[in-house]
């Protein structure tokens, strides 16, 4: 009897669920041979600690937060600028020791000649001491990643000195350079107890004209500088520069300590430089008057601030704390000011985050200083669950420039949507030179459209969707109404395409189907929607069901037997010796968080490692490294660890270039590379801690410290408006509720019981081994009253455990006649 009403089930089962496309025996064997076959015995080791690059130069401190140095970067006889540490506020930038300073949206440049406007850096100068003298002096170099103060040390027969340089973080229009001299012995006379400087000379440049310079305030100097040629419409700039009268020569006589200071205050806001050069000045006075430096207690007062807001923090090695400090600081130092003390206009928008930060960018610099797709893919991952409110700043960019995006869509030959640049300035405009196959690199409407959901989902920001200033809503729906546009039906595939473009693989250009580009299309089409309904818009109207069904019916270039996506369409033709130059396939899986199942993933990791050019980018590693902690390949995912900064960091300053030791450009590439510190910031906080950002929960999958370390601490770590602290450790995680915002939120674990716990301000939870390692998430009760974002394409049966190709089904057919067969029986 049991065997007969067994198998009646399973027939009418079957007969039910012809449609859904039950799977072939062929199927079900090729796909448990890869379920079951490709996860390969792994041996257990400790991934091998290689040196970081150096310079000939090493990291003398044992502090993790600052460097120390006897020795400073060379190159032929000269201090090698690539390698010394950047100061900035994200208004204004300078390289220690260069002759540059760049200001927040001043350029110079027609079209793709446009780069960052080069300003004489008027108080950066060393300390010379006569030859006798410096034949005994011992000179130390120290740079503080907490206060962004670079300290020289010099320690002479006559006294101690002091010569600290700093780009102000309250004041935003300051660089500041200080000399404290501490007389050691009496000398003979006050001749031989003197410093000199040297001073750049102010005239009209490559890049400014030099229109007008008169004294202030009784010996401090105005200059005014325009640029010479504007990125568009030709409207140039002007820019304002006060400086005190510098000094030449500081002697130490019969005073125990002696001060100086040289101030240099820049903006285009001519009064707003004077108003903070005087206050700069008037601090630095009174201190001095007091033997206190009270501008500098400020500006370390400042970064604390910004530092207690939020930060990633490891114990338990030097090496990697280090590397986690001072990524932070160069990308923070580089973030909107929005903490200072007299932000900028709001008509001088922070021109969004290059690759190299604030402090590099001229016309000889990689780059120029312009924004690129990786400001919203690499750099914003790694800030928005610590300054979610600089990630918005950020954003607003890409919103600024939104008309020449709509222009630049209308030009491309599509009425609806924006289309973004692949390198862009002041104006929004394509201003890249010589690059005729990036006008195809569509995955930057995907990347932007792609930070747009991460910081939605992890603040609600109603502001950022109500404040018209920003236009969220637009960002987010115009930057996937073009990519949906740009989908057409094949009807031979019986899918929708997306032809003739460039992935960020770099080496195959103009391409169909890039796996990357059409996934993120899709997510952007899928999340458009959503947001549209956040936006208290029409939601049916603006993403109409035609572009849901681009979403749902996209072509993925996959190979159904081997279980793994090609990067492109007929990649898989192609010799097998071509390599790829970078990330790209294996993004699917981290950022993108794709919904397939985890065997593809492997499979991607594992052919694609053999495809990645060994000379690649700081932009790779990092990824591979999610991906294998992701499913679980912690051996692997060490290895890839070690491999994302070994090769990219200088010593001693921990200053990450483009491209590593084993690349023939290295010494072309850029340095002060954010996109590379982002990357290795992102392996920890979405690798090891086990981060996800949800549409609508935070997911925490099986939280590990990172490799060598004992702890991750996420420190002043926002959800939704909520501040906690969060530290990992091998045996548990702790999490400490700081503070709650406008939601309530509960935390559940993914263990059996499934249990629910209210968080709440003051309450500490404690996650046990176990339970951390089945996972967790946070999520508001409060939901948002919009259909969840879809976020699958239909593809064949096996792809994913939720999702089959011809029919939205959450759980496989297949999969529910063996549950329902096997329950039948047990009644039975």
């Amino acid at each position: 009897m049991k065997f007969y009403l067994g198998f009646f089930v399973i027939t009418a089962l079957a007969i039910f669920c012809n449609a859904f496309q039950i799977p072939s025996f062929e199927d079900v064997r090729q796909s448990w041979g890869n379920l079951v076959g490709s996860k390969k015995p792994v041996k257990k080791q400790r991934a091998k600690r290689s040196y970081q690059r150096s310079t000939g130069t090493g990291d003398e401190s044992s502090t993790p937060t600052e460097a120390q140095t006897s020795t400073l970067p060379m190159k032929n006889g000269k201090i090698n600028l690539r390698y010394m540490p950047t100061l900035g506020n994200g208004h204004l930038g300078a390289t220690v020791y260069s002759d540059a300073v760049y200001l927040n949206g001043l350029f110079n440049g027609a079209g793709d000649k446009s780069h960052r406007a080069k300003i004489p850096a008027l108080t950066m100068s060393r300390a010379k001491l006569r030859e006798d003298n410096e034949k005994t002096a011992q000179r130390k170099f120290n740079f503080d990643s907490r206060t962004g103060v670079f300290t020289e040390k010099i320690e002479c027969d006559f006294a101690n000195i002091e010569h600290k340089i700093y780009v102000h973080a309250k004041y935003i229009r300051l660089l500041v350079s200080t000399i404290k001299m501490t007389k050691r012995q009496i000398t003979g006379s006050s001749s031989s107890g003197k410093i000199t400087f040297t001073y750049p000379q102010v005239n009209s440049t490559n890049d400014l004209s030099l229109v007008s310079k008169r004294s202030v305030d009784g010996g401090s100097l105005r200059y005014i500088m325009k640029t010479k040629e504007a990125e568009q419409d030709g409207k140039t700039n002007e820019v304002s520069i006060y400086m005190n009268d510098p000094i030449n020569d500081l002697s130490i006589g019969f005073r125990k300590v002696e001060y100086a200071a040289v101030l240099m205050a820049v903006d285009k806001d001519g009064s707003a430089a004077y108003n903070e050069f005087k206050k700069g000045m008037l601090l630095m006075e009174r201190g001095f008057e007091k033997e206190q430096d009270f501008l500098l207690e400020e500006h370390i007062e400042h970064w604390k601030k910004i530092w207690d807001a939020g930060r990633l923090e490891v114990e338990g090695d030097l090496i990697i704390s280090k590397l986690v400090n001072f990524a932070q600081y160069y990308i923070y130092s580089s973030l909107p000011p929005v903490y200072a003390h007299q932000r900028p206009s709001r008509e001088d928008v922070y021109l969004g985050m290059s690759r190299v930060g604030s402090a590099w960018g001229g016309a000889n610099d990689p780059y120029k200083g312009h924004v690129m797709w990786d400001s919203e893919m690499y750099i914003i991952p790694s800030v928005v669950l610590f300054h979610p409110e600089h990630v918005k700043h950020m954003l607003w960019y890409r919103g600024h420039v939104s008309a020449n995006a709509k222009v630049a869509a209308e030009a491309d030959g599509i009425t609806k949507g924006n289309k973004y640049p692949w390198r862009s300035g002041t104006s929004g405009k394509d201003v890249t030179p010589n690059c005729p196959d990036c006008a195809n690199r569509l995955y930057v409407n995907g990347a932007i459209a792609f930070a747009v959901r991460t910081f939605f989902s992890a603040t609600r920001d109603r502001d950022y969707i109500t404040n018209l200033e920003y236009k969220g809503c637009d960002l987010m729906i115009e930057s996937a109404r073009y990519l949906a546009e740009k989908a057409l039906y094949d009807p031979k595939k019986g899918r929708y395409v997306i032809n003739e473009v460039t992935g960020p693989d770099e080496y195959h250009k103009n391409i169909n189907n890039n796996a990357f580009t059409n996934v993120l299309a899709s997510l952007a089409i899928h999340y458009a929607r959503y947001f549209a309904c956040q936006c208290e818009k029409p939601e049916a109207e603006i993403i109409p069901e035609t572009y849901i069904q681009k979403a749902l019916y996209m072509y993925l270039p996959f190979d159904i037997s081997r279980r793994l996506h090609y990067q492109f369409e007929g990649f898989q033709d192609r010799p097998p010796s071509e390599r790829v130059s970078q990330a790209d396939t294996i993004m699917l899986g981290y950022p993108l968080n794709w919904n397939m199942s985890m065997d593809i993933y492997r499979n991607d990791l594992e052919y694609y490692e053999t495809k990645t050019d060994q000379s690649t980018s700081a932009l790779t590693w990092s990824f591979f490294t999610v991906g294998w902690k992701w499913i679980e390949e912690t051996s692997k995912a060490k290895s890839f660890f070690l491999k994302s900064y070994q090769d990219f960091v200088v010593q001693p300053f921990k200053v990450w270039t483009e491209y590593g030791d084993h690349s023939n450009v290295q010494n072309e590439g850029a340095v002060n590379f954010l996109p590379g510190m982002g990357g290795f910031l992102q392996s920890i906080i979405f690798g090891f801690a086990g981060v996800r950002i949800r549409p609508e929960m935070l997911e925490f999958h099986n939280p590990i410290p990172a490799p060598d370390t004992d702890k991750i601490k996420l420190l002043g770590f926002t959800y939704l408006g909520a501040k906690m602290d969060i530290e990992i450790t091998e045996d548990r995680v702790i999490i400490k509720v700081k503070s709650l915002g406008l939601y309530p939120l509960k935390l559940k674990r993914n263990n059996t019981e499934g249990r629910e716990e209210e968080l709440e301000r003051g309450k500490t939870i404690e996650i046990d081994e176990q339970d951390k390692a089945k996972g967790f998430y946070i999520f508001s009760p409060e939901g948002t009253g919009c259909e969840h974002p879809r976020d699958y394409v239909y593809m064949p049966w096996g792809y994913s455990p939720f999702i089959n190709s011809a029919n939205i089904v959450r759980i496989s057919p297949f999969y529910i006649i063996i549950l329902v067969a096997a329950l039948i029986m047990k009644i039975t």
